[in-house]
């Protein structure tokens, strides 16, 4: 057992420490080496004795190459791995889990996990490996490890662009071993399927039972087009790219359209499905708001909340009608807005408030002072509209 001089420096010291790249195994009972022990590798959780748990297990070269091995990997009498007749040290990406029979093929040892750094590949880059279907579903691939990897399947007829269409392991293809996967649903001739091994993009395939998956996209559009399901959960960047103002929010995939799209908390997605908002409690030390500038037209001013929930307007004209567009159609979310009211510098204009309900049933009077501001302040619940002055004449 290795004795940490120092706690605070454990991390250090690991790197320093002299460890034996020969794997040994020794036979619990008897003292010495496991004589002929049958290793074999997999994924963490999983039988790694069943060829579509495997992951690959890679004999390390003298001149630094890695050989992918058979599995399973046998010992000498010795106790230690051996490869073309001579002891070798292994290596495997990742974390993985482990068991060794004896050479008679019974169970001497079973570990469902050994934590292991991903080594990607031994080159420090995503592995990426594509294929075309050609009439079979059975796919090789001999780059990646496929127990671990990714895949997607291109959308467009020249096989070159994969915008979420993600294949679900178990439910859209199985693994049969380390390089060949089966999809279990029709896919057309030409489709190309793309694997990417440990994706580091944030379209992470679950490999345990339990698992969700977590999907990011740069926009509303691309989202609705993936083939998302039941379970799933999403993040949307959009923001100032996307222009959608929904940078960082999470959505859940429900089954079906149970609930009427706003195009912001419920999206319908083009495969029947649907994502839905999911509540965030937040505890900020400050924030800020974006203030839109709404210009009346033909004596209407319409607030757009699709551009926020902060408006100013500088009159040039009478306002009749002060209209709330493209509210939340569901009924049990509140809206709250704030609207800026600045009077014309040359002529006292007038607003009207039809419509609104204010407390007592007064309706205020826009300020007649020339370039004179009022600020105002409207709730928006079950299609009613209740309004509140928040300050006149800030002249």
């Amino acid at each position: 057992m290795a004795t940490i001089v120092n706690n605070s420096q454990t991390a250090d010291e690991s790197i320093l420490r002299i460890h034996n790249p020969i794997m040994f195994v020794p036979d619990p009972d008897k003292g010495k080496p496991l004589d002929g022990f049958q290793a074999f590798f997999g994924l963490v959780g999983r039988d790694p004795q069943l060829e579509q748990n495997r992951k690959i297990v890679y004999a390390l070269q003298e001149d630094g190459t890695a050989v992918p091995l058979d599995q399973p990997v046998i010992g000498s009498a010795g106790g230690v791995p051996m490869y073309n007749g001579s002891p070798v040290g292994l290596a495997v990406s990742g974390s993985y889990s482990l068991k060794i029979l004896d050479k008679n093929g019974a169970q001497t040892y079973n570990i469902p996990e050994v934590a292991a750094l991903n080594l990607q590949g031994f080159s420090g880059v995503i592995a990426e490996e594509s294929t075309t279907v050609d009439g079979s579903l059975v796919l090789d691939f001999t780059e990646i490890e496929v127990t671990s990897a990714s895949f997607y399947k291109s959308t467009d007829s020249l096989g070159t662009i994969f915008e979420g269409s993600y294949l679900k392991k178990d439910v859209d293809y199985v693994s049969n071993n380390t390089g060949q996967i089966t999809l279990l649903q029709a896919t057309a001739i030409g489709t190309v399927i793309l694997g990417r091994q440990m994706d580091s993009t944030g379209q992470i395939v679950p490999v345990t039972e339990g698992s969700s998956a977590l999907f990011v996209f740069e926009d509303i559009a691309t989202a609705v087009a993936a083939d998302l399901q039941s379970g799933d959960t999403l993040t949307i960047n959009g923001g100032v790219a996307a222009q959608d103002k929904l940078g960082g929010a999470k959505y859940l995939t429900v089954l079906g359209q149970p609930e009427t799209p706003d195009g912001e908390n419920v999206i319908n997605l083009s495969n029947g499905n649907q994502i839905q908002a999911l509540e965030n409690t937040f505890k900020l030390a400050r924030y800020s708001e974006v203030t839109t500038v709404a210009t009346s037209v033909a004596g209407a001013l319409n607030l757009d909340l699709n551009q926020g929930n902060v408006f100013t307007t500088t009159l040039f004209e009478n306002i009749g009608n002060i209209n709330f567009v493209n509210l939340n159609p569901d009924s049990d979310l509140t809206t709250t807005i704030s609207l800026e009211i600045i009077q014309d510098a040359a002529t006292p204009r007038t607003v009207s408030f039809g419509g609104v309900i204010f407390s007592g049933g007064v309706i205020p009077t826009m300020s007649t002072g020339l370039g004179s501001t009022d600020d105002y302040v409207f709730k928006l619940r079950n299609g009613i509209a209740k309004g509140g002055v928040f300050g006149q004449d800030f002249s």
